[in-house]
């Protein structure tokens, strides 16, 4: 159990239990949503770029002042699978062309 918890927030831990959930794309949400404000609304860009990587995209507006960018990430580090690297923000990704139909051969 984690360290800091009134009684109220201990019993909701236990009674919840997110440890069961570890690993989810729920739980990830969950753990990144509880820093929140507002609508609490929590995107998962899966497979970003590769098989085990991870995107996690917030409303800047949701985020509450005092809240950083590491305070997010190490939130999401609590819920993710084993493996699985978090992608940073603002990365830009190359986009591959699509491929030219001119030049596949006719299967007619």
């Amino acid at each position: 159990m984690p360290g800091g918890l009134t009684v109220e927030q201990a019993r909701a831990f236990v009674r919840d239990r997110a440890y069961w959930r570890r690993g989810t794309p729920a739980a990830v949400r969950a753990a990144v949503a509880a820093l929140l404000t507002g609508q609490k609304r929590v995107a998962l860009v899966e497979r970003d770029g590769g098989p085990w990587r991870l995107t996690i995209r917030v409303y800047a507006a949701e985020v509450p002042p005092g809240v950083t960018l590491d305070d997010l990430k190490a939130a999401a580090a609590t819920q993710k699978p084993v493996g699985i690297i978090l992608q940073p923000p603002g990365r830009r990704r190359r986009h591959l062309r699509p491929p030219d139909r001119r030049a596949r051969p006719d299967l007619r």
